[in-house]
Parts: structure tokens; sequence; C-alpha cells
């Protein structure tokens, strides 16, 4: 069955200090805090890789503190979402044949679980898994064109990059000590899930991986903004629509063949 083509709303938040940046960008593979376009959403300061204006983060949270819909960055939330039931298959869908994952899935569909009971409305259970599906096959096809169009990075570069991020990640402001312990034990959680630590950022396959796409992303996003109209560029929700358009004109073209039920 192919999956018919979806948009998605874009929640607009900036952040503006580095310490915030930095655990913000920790968050990408699991689309929390950070976010959904192919790692782009959230950015180091200290890497030089400057983003799109519009997607710095796009996902609905107020601070990297809080998860989406203001639910608190802590071990036990990161927890409920590492730990929730996958009852999907190994691959949930075929993305110009390139898989995607179940078990990432099953934590996407958990964490959009937790931003709706902050609201006090959750949806129906069809409605969580197509939302994180959809989110999941428009990341997978930024990463694509990313790398169709020769932005991806090099090894020694992607390196050098998680290593800059792992410092940020290590450092503590003077000015929350306790927060940022208790946000570096909530991302050491997401990061074991995935088969790594902090200090393995920078030399882990798999980590190397994801910061593979989030730098070819960041890449995609600032070359999209630069064929924007100046006027365009400095309009937030004009630039959001741009880029809602782009990643809807990749979905349209391209061969998903989705493997659940919908």
């Amino acid at each position: 069955m192919k999956a018919s083509p979806a948009g998605g709303n874009v929640t607009m938040v900036l952040l503006r200090k580095r310490s915030k940046v930095v655990v913000a960008t920790a968050l990408i593979s699991f689309g929390l805090v950070a976010g959904v376009a192919g790692g782009l959403a959230v950015y180091s300061l200290s890497v030089g890789e400057a983003p799109f204006a519009a997607i710095r983060a796009t996902t609905p949270s107020a601070t990297p503190s809080l998860l989406p819909g203001g639910v608190r960055l802590t071990p036990e939330n990161m927890s409920r979402v590492v730990n929730a039931p996958n009852p999907f298959p190994q691959v949930v869908a075929m993305v110009n044949t390139e898989p995607i994952e179940g078990q990432i899935l099953a934590w996407r569909v958990e964490n959009s679980r937790m931003y709706y009971e902050s609201t006090g409305q959750v949806p129906p259970e069809s409605q969580l898994v197509q939302e994180a599906l959809d989110k999941l096959i428009r990341e997978k096809l930024f990463e694509q064109e990313a790398r169709a169009r020769g932005l991806w990075p090099s090894r020694d570069e992607v390196v050098a990059y998680a290593q800059k991020k792992k410092k940020g990640l290590l450092e503590v402001p003077a000015d929350s000590p306790e927060r940022r312990a208790v946000e570096l034990q909530a991302v050491e959680v997401m990061y074991a899930a995935l088969g790594f630590s902090i200090n393995e950022m920078d030399s882990n396959p798999r980590s190397l991986e994801i910061l593979e796409g989030e730098m070819a992303g960041i890449r995609l996003a600032n070359q999209i903004e630069q064929g924007l109209p100046v006027e365009q560029r400095q309009d937030l929700r004009a630039a959001q629509a741009a880029l809602l358009a782009f990643k809807d004109s990749l979905r349209s073209k391209a061969d998903v063949v989705v493997l659940i039920a919908q």
C-alpha cells in the first residue's frame, strides 16, 4: 500500500542560549525537543553550521528542558519513551528502498502520547501512529535529498562535529548545574537505548551515522534558505511554509511503501 502525501504543522521555537541548544541537539534522533526535518531542527552554535532561521526548532517545546507539550525532560520520562511497548514489525515503511525501523516509530508514538496527555486530549492510537510515521518519512526524504545534492559531510567533519557537541553537553552552566545534571541523565538514557553514551558519541558508528544526517539536513536547510527571497527569509511563517512545500514536493515524487495497517 502506498502512503498518501502528508504535510505537518511546525511549531517555531527559537533556542538562543548555547547551553540550551546543545542539550536540545542531543535529542534529535528521537524527535524530542529538537525534532523532525532530517536532524536539522536545532544546531550547535560552536560548530558553525548556521541553520535555516525558520527551523531552528520544530517540535512543540518551550525549552530543551521540556519534552513536547511541557513534559519535563527527566530520566523517568525518557525511560518511559525508550521502554514503551513496540507492537510494530522490524521495518514499518520503505522510503525509496530505505527502511524506517519499527522501534524508532514506537519511541516516536510514545513521545507524542506524552505530549497529548499534557494537553488533556489524547487522540486515537491510529492518529498517533500516523502522525509519527509521517514525520519519520519526511525526515528520511529530507536526508535522502541532502545526500543527492552532495551535501553529505565527510567522516572527519562528522567526528569534529561530534567532539564539539560532546564538549558542549558536558559543560555545566554556572546558573543551572542541577538542571543540567538531570538533563544529562535523560540524554544518557536515550543514548543507551541507541547503543552508546555521551562519552562515545564521537567514536560510536551509530552516533556518527545520526550526526551525519543532522549535518546534512542543516546544510540542505541552508541551501533552501538561500533560494528564498529576502523578505520570505525574514518572515518566519513564510519561511516555514516554504519548507513544508519543499518537503511535500519530495513526498509527491517518492516511492513510499507503508508496511503496517493505517
